[in-house]
Formats: C-alpha cells, structure tokens, sequence
C-alpha cells in the first residue's frame, strides 16, 4: 500500500534532482523510494556498501545510452587551455635550460593526444555492459573499488 511522505530539502537540491529525474525518465518517488528500501533491508550498513550497478539498474528505465557532451568537450577545452596558459606562464619565467630542455624532450615524446572516447572504446563499454547485464561479469561496491585500490598504492 502506497503511503504519504513529506520531506524538506534545499530547494536548489529538489530542482536539481527534478530535472535530473526528468532527463532520466523517472520519477524522483522510485528513486527514493529504492534508496529508503535499500538503507532498511539490512544488507547495507553505508551508501557506499552498494555498488554502482545495483543503483543503476534500479533507478534506470530502458537501454543505458553512452553519449559525449558537448559540455563536458567544451569544459575540458576550456580547463586545458587555462593550463596551457599557465604552463606558458611558468616557462617564460623559466631561467634554467636544463628545465626547458627536459620539458621539450617530453613533449617531443608525447604522441597520444586523445581528447576522450573514440567510438571504438564506446563499442567496448557496450559490450562490457552487456555481459554484466547477462551475469557473465562481477560488479564491486565503492568499498571494493575502495580498498582495492589502496592495497594497490601499498
């Protein structure tokens, strides 16, 4: 049975969320209500105990789609440059030549200059994507990935 809630929340929070609901397709009741399930079952003693597919899967409502933003291309162009600028900054107050000497040999060593996903990478995701839908592949909490990590570092 359907029952009634009323929660506060900031309000740029809500209208965020709204809108992220609306371009997902989804209502922001199923996504809180599959938070709230999920936080009481038991299975969870934290948010990052759930792993990244379990969210996904619940919350999405037909075919996941890989697309690149054109914001995020004009974010990232804008983030280099600034960087670039900076960098120019700092070599033109550069007064050692065995400092631009060694920076000249890592530029004439850099030949990847990849600016995101090719479509190939994206055939890849897909396909990475549907072996996990098909069981054939684990997923891993944020705790996982986590610890996982750090014992790498080590």
């Amino acid at each position: 049975m359907d029952s009634k809630i009323t929660l506060s929340f900031d309000k740029k929070v809500i209208e965020k969320a709204k809108e992220f609901a609306a371009k997902q397709n989804m209502s922001l009741s199923r996504l809180t209500e599959y938070l709230y399930s999920q936080i009481t079952s038991g299975d969870y003693k934290a948010l990052d105990d759930m792993s990244v597919a379990e969210w996904v899967n619940a919350v999405a409502e037909g075919q996941a789609e890989y697309k690149k933003s054109s914001f995020r291309e004009n974010f990232k162009s804008t983030y280099f440059d600034s960087k670039k600028l900076e960098l120019i900054d700092m070599l033109l107050k550069t007064e050692e030549e065995s400092v631009l000497q060694k920076i000249k040999a890592l530029l004439d060593d850099s030949s990847n200059n990849d600016k995101g996903l090719s479509d190939k990478d994206y055939k890849v995701m897909d396909q990475r994507r549907e072996r996990h839908l098909a069981g054939q592949s684990k997923s891993f909490s944020w705790n996982e990935v986590k610890n996982s990590a750090r014992k790498l570092t080590k």
